[in-house]
Formats: structure tokens, sequence, C-alpha cells
């Protein structure tokens, strides 16, 4: 008698989370809709919905889903062929993960051809103040304690660059070398490389590289400054992939 009570009592709460589920879908509101939350709760509601318009925040605040490309790129443990013995590698944190997967789902779909093979975390890198690296190949990307914590970078400046190196590794010694020509770099006999031109930071000074991956890290995120301060990268950029490369919006 008392377990048949306990039932009778929690049917009425599945019967509600059922019909707002059932009143939230009827209504097609995209879940990624950014005015999702505000279109919910002006939906017209009858007796069996009143309260349905309390469950709209849960309704719409939908984890961002990531391209299939990227599902598995964030792992744990050790590359298999790091150069740096010395780095040590630590667990990813959720707090960790979660900005990283954020980021990743909202790469421009035409870079997902990218030789990358994971993204790793390790403790410190042999530079010390090194936020992040990436293998030669571009197979390999590790970020270190000091892109989670260190005031001078976002995650989103580390990562971005990062991938940067790893499209720019991508790329045939033939295009790397019409980027270096295209921007005006040269290289002496020694193997030395120098620029006279315009530059959108001053890391991207050091080589051909380091400049590629700063120009692609502001093309996303800042693209207004590039095109002032490196318009010539700008328009290689447009010319490469035909159109303009943007972040997708944010769906969190």
């Amino acid at each position: 008698m008392f377990k048949s009570i306990i039932f009778l009592m929690c049917i009425p709460y599945f019967c509600f989370a059922d019909t707002c589920i059932d009143w939230f879908n009827e209504s097609k509101i995209s879940k990624n809709d950014k005015a999702c939350e505000s279109k919910c709760t002006t939906l017209q509601m009858e007796m069996s919905t009143f309260s349905c318009s309390q469950e709209c925040e849960k309704f719409c605040n939908t984890k961002c889903e990531p391209n299939l490309y990227w599902k598995n790129k964030i792992k744990d443990g050790r590359p298999g062929k790091w150069e740096y013995n010395s780095e040590k590698t630590v667990e990813w944190s959720k707090d960790e993960k979660e900005p990283i997967e954020d980021l990743l789902a909202r790469i421009p779909n035409n870079l997902i051809k990218l030789p990358l093979e994971g993204i790793y975390r390790m403790k410190k890198s042999i530079d010390i103040i090194n936020p992040g690296s990436t293998s030669y190949d571009g197979k390999i990307i590790v970020l270190y304690n000091n892109t989670f914590e260190h005031p001078s970078w976002s995650i989103q400046d580390v990562l971005l660059h990062e991938i940067g190196h790893s499209i720019y590794e991508g790329y045939s010694s033939v295009d790397r070398q019409q980027y270096e020509k295209k921007l005006g770099w040269k290289k002496d006999n020694q193997g030395t490389y120098s620029k006279h031109g315009s530059f959108v930071s001053r890391r991207a000074h050091d080589n051909p590289t380091e400049d590629f991956a700063e120009n692609f890290k502001y093309l996303l995120l800042n693209p207004e400054k590039l095109k002032s301060d490196n318009s010539q990268a700008f328009d290689w950029f447009n010319n490469r992939y035909k159109k303009q490369l943007k972040l997708k919006k944010e769906c969190r």
C-alpha cells in the first residue's frame, strides 16, 4: 500500500516533464538560437503547460557539439613522439576542457583537414613561459599551465595560435614558400629569416611560422586589426580560402 502511494505521487512530475518537453519541441525553436530563451518564455501556454516557461533556460542552454573531426582530439597522457622528454603530463580538468571544446566547435568547417592528431595537456614547457607548443609536423598540440594561468594570454589566444601552426605545417613546401614570398619574408645563406613590412604583433616578427600563426589567430579573433595592421596577410587568407574565415557563433 505504501509503495503504491509513492508511485502515484510521482506520476504528476513525469507527466509535467514530458508535457513541457513536448511543448518546447512543438515550438520548433532552435536550441542554438541566441534568442531561444526569450522566444521560449513568450510561447503560448495552457493549464497543463503554465509552468513550462520556468524550464526555458534548461531547454536553451545546450552545450556546443563539435564537428566529428574535433570530437576525440582532446587527449590524455603523453604524445607518442613528443621530443621534449623532460616535460611532464598532467590530467585535464573539466574546467579546462569545456572552453577548449567550445572553441573547437566554432572552428570553420573548411579547416577540418588539418594533420592534427591530438591536443594534449602538460605542466610546464622547457621554454618556461611558453603557453603552448606544436610539433614540427603539426600533428600534436600541447597546452601548458600558462595557457590557463598566465594573465598575458587567453585560452583562445593560445589555442588558435597553435592551430595556426598546425595548419602551416600541413601545407606543402610550395604553399609555405608562396606565403613567405607574398608576405615579404626573405632567408639569407645562414637560413635566417627577415622581413621588412607590417606585423600584427611582436611575436609575428620571429619567422614566417610565427607570423602565420599570429595572422591566423587575429583573422579569427580580431579581423579588423589584421586588416588594418597587415592587409597583405588578410588578403592572402581570403584568396587562399576563397572567403574570409570566421569563427562560428557561440552556442553555449
